[in-house]
């Protein structure tokens, strides 16, 4: 697929490989190796979790894609966060409070992606759908945290 004559491919890739990275280094994609205290009641926010990073995963896949159909080169080194390792050995409550604020950061940093890809329709869908995934994760995770804190 050929990009638009008004889309800049430096640009592209560019928020591409950003979206890649956002999704390659989120707090749940880390969370999948650094597990969390789990309570009782508590599992459902583990799953949203486990979740999450699968959903992280498909969009880096797809991402990664695009940008190899668009003739780009993806980027594949990744560091998490030094402030992740904060959360070790943290009840899942707490991780699920701290992961419920950085997803209203990551929704924004997805939004500014599609907005970023205007001129790249194609492109800018993969970035709607990681969107979409960044508002319905936002979703479920304040359901989550509020049914804890109720419990």
């Amino acid at each position: 697929m050929a990009l638009s004559l008004h889309a800049d491919p430096f640009r592209t890739m560019a928020v591409l490989n950003r979206l890649l990275r956002l999704h390659a280094t989120s707090l749940p994609s880390y969370l999948v190796s650094a597990r969390p205290f789990v309570g009782i009641g508590q599992r459902q926010l583990v799953e949203c979790l486990q979740q999450m990073a699968r959903d992280h995963e498909y969009i880096v896949d797809a991402v990664g894609r695009r940008i190899l159909e668009q003739g780009g080169t993806p980027e594949q080194r990744f560091t998490f966060s030094m402030e992740y390792t904060d959360l070790h050995d943290l009840s899942v409550d707490y991780v699920g409070k701290e992961v419920l604020r950085k997803q209203e950061e990551f929704l924004l940093a997805c939004q500014a992606c599609v907005q970023d890809l205007a001129a790249h329709p194609a492109c800018q869908s993969l970035a709607y759908e990681a969107e979409g995934m960044a508002r319905g994760h936002l979703e479920l995770l304040r359901e989550l945290c509020q049914s804890i804190k109720n419990a």
